[in-house]
């Protein structure tokens, strides 16, 4: 039986990983890569890296083959010491989805530009840059791996 996500919530002392495109990497992270997108209606998109063992590897390699990304990582109560939650939003081919609600593309730029920044500070760490190796139409369980 598949976990609901109250029977799973995120805890404030779990990893969260963030994919950033190599275009937010100029001279450091650049806060851009939390400012929603017209697809993040519910919220910014991050997973949870026990779903991925903890690799930045394996979870880049989910991005579309031919870039490049690098993983910011956070922790769940950086995220939430700014005011914001952290909920899990399983999809099928990613189990370990979560997003920030609070962060959505239906806000306005004010707001945006206010949160995106907060969270590029509360950043643990980025890795990268790592390719993508999920084909176009792929879902993100389909990776071409190396064992």
């Amino acid at each position: 039986m598949d976990e609901t996500p109250a029977e799973n919530p995120v805890s404030n002392d779990e990893i969260l990983f963030r994919r950033v495109p190599e275009t937010f990497m100029c001279n450091g992270l650049s806060f851009q890569a939390f400012m929603p997108n017209k697809t993040d209606s519910t919220g910014i998109s991050l997973s949870r890296s026990s779903f991925f063992a903890d690799d930045p590897v394996r979870f880049a390699s989910t991005g579309r083959i031919g870039k490049k990304y690098y993983v910011a990582r956070l922790i769940a109560a950086g995220v939430r010491s700014l005011g914001l939650e952290v909920v899990p939003r399983p999809e099928p081919d990613n189990p370990g989805h979560a997003e920030i609600p609070d962060l959505n593309h239906s806000q306005t730029r004010t707001i945006k530009k206010q949160l995106a920044p907060a969270l590029a500070n509360a950043v643990l760490s980025v890795e990268g840059p790592f390719p993508g190796l999920r084909h176009r139409d792929a879902p993100t369980t389909e990776v071409e791996m190396d064992p």
